[in-house]
């Protein structure tokens, strides 16, 4: 009797912490929608070129539908995200909201695309039910002690490669301080930081420095040395590049491992929902930065998706402007994300989609199957792994950048050798 009993105890105390948890992500989800409603309608579309088209009103049959959508496939990643508690499963529902959040939301303030909309929602709605129906995460490997500033090679050869590109950036700081170091001097910086690279090998040198170099000595390296030497570096990359995508992706991971850690998955939509909400009140008061960062990060990856899906709508690309070039005839000037650019946007400008418009542009509805296969296979690779922080950056690159490049240039591949080497390590030191 005793021990039924404690075994009935046992099963109301998990369904008191699971109906809890879900209650909050409920709560917070709703409040994450009503204030990006209300940013996307009243300060989005005050950015000039680069704001939103407003046709839609609330209450709306767009609005509705909104609201229908989101709901409907945040059912099924709230389950998910009840019974898993990895920083996987943190970034698979930061993309959700960072993504289909805004989606829905800018639907019904367009008054247009539903199509895509629906792709969306198809795919994330067929991700979490995948994700749930899945085998559980197995035993994680144990944790990795410090190693000591010899042993751990891995850390001494990430911190020589970083230590000579900080050289080079010392010296375009010359070049930057003519215009300053503050916010409102970035889109000039970085103009003179793309001169300086001129295009090459170093490009992808300097995306990998930071979404995979720094973020190991950081995360994973345990060197208090090495950590504060990345940190300063990326301050500085950030300084000469004047590309604000260097603080918001470290800030990303750092959340992501504090979320996963404390099993708080519901931060993830409370963090955005106050984001937004503070964007508007500020806004209003006359301070930009908190709408600007808002209405970059989350608001303007929504729109040129949309852009995006309605202008390659009729003619998927199958990939005609970049490897399959030599097998598939590409039919414009010039590749998709200069097209929207210029076609919407400041002429000139490169308005690159994130995953989800890059596969339908490319393979229209069909993208939906190896998205699909992407994360499915990539959750199981990675089962029983260490170091699961390491692929973050992955997760916050494609929230506006293609998945194909967020593997090569975007250094996703080096991540998962990361992680790779990481686990092995951590096995090497498990105590039965």
């Amino acid at each position: 009797m005793t021990v039924a009993g404690g075994e009935r105890h046992g099963y109301r105390l998990q369904f008191s912490a699971f109906y809890g948890l879900l209650c909050r992500f409920l709560v917070f989800s709703v409040l994450a929608k009503v204030s990006i409603d209300y940013f996307m309608f009243s300060v989005s579309p005050n950015f000039g070129s680069y704001g939103v088209d407003l046709n839609g009103t609330f209450f709306s049959a767009e609005y509705w539908i909104s609201w229908f959508v989101f709901v409907f496939s945040a059912i099924p990643l709230i389950l998910y995200s009840a019974s898993e508690r990895n920083p996987f499963d943190a970034a698979v529902v930061l993309v959700y909201f960072a993504t289909l959040l805004p989606t829905a939301s800018l639907y019904w303030i367009r008054g247009a695309g539903l199509e895509y909309l629906l792709y969306c929602v198809a795919f994330w709605t067929g991700l979490a039910i995948l994700l749930v129906a899945m085998p559980k995460w197995g035993q994680k490997p144990a944790e990795v002690p410090p190693l000591s500033l010899p042993r751990d090679t891995l850390a001494w050869v990430f911190a020589f490669i970083l230590f000579w590109m900080f050289l080079f950036f010392l010296s375009l700081v010359p070049g930057a301080l003519e215009y300053g170091l503050g916010f409102d001097t970035v889109y000039e910086r970085r103009k003179i930081f793309g001169v300086a690279l001129g295009g090459g090998v170093l490009v992808y040198l300097v995306s990998w420095s930071a979404y995979v170099l720094v973020v190991y000595l950081i995360f994973a390296g345990r060197n208090i040395y090495f950590r504060f030497f990345a940190l300063f570096y990326i301050v500085l990359l950030f300084f000469v590049s004047g590309d604000k995508i260097y603080l918001f992706f470290l800030l990303m991971v750092a959340f992501i491992g504090v979320v996963s850690r404390s099993g708080r998955v519901w931060l993830i939509p409370a963090g955005i929902g106050l984001a937004s909400f503070l964007g508007s009140v500020l806004y209003r008061v006359g301070d930009v930065w908190v709408a600007s960062i808002v209405h970059r990060f989350i608001v303007m990856n929504a729109d040129i998706a949309f852009k995006s899906a309605e202008f390659f709508q009729d003619s998927p690309q199958y990939y005609s402007y970049s490897f399959m070039s030599p097998f598939i005839p590409y039919n414009y000037s010039d590749i998709p994300s200069r097209l929207i650019g210029s076609a919407f946007f400041v002429g000139g400008d490169n308005a690159t989609a994130g995953f989800l418009a890059d596969a339908y542009v490319n393979l229209g509805l069909l993208g939906l199957f190896p998205l699909l296969a992407f994360f499915v296979g990539l959750r199981l690779l990675l089962i029983n792994s260490g170091g699961l922080l390491l692929i973050v950056p992955l997760f916050v690159q494609i929230i506006d950048t293609p998945l194909p490049t967020a593997l090569l240039t975007g250094g996703g591949g080096l991540m998962l050798i990361n992680v790779y080497l990481v686990t092995r390590r951590s096995k090497r030191y498990r105590i039965d």
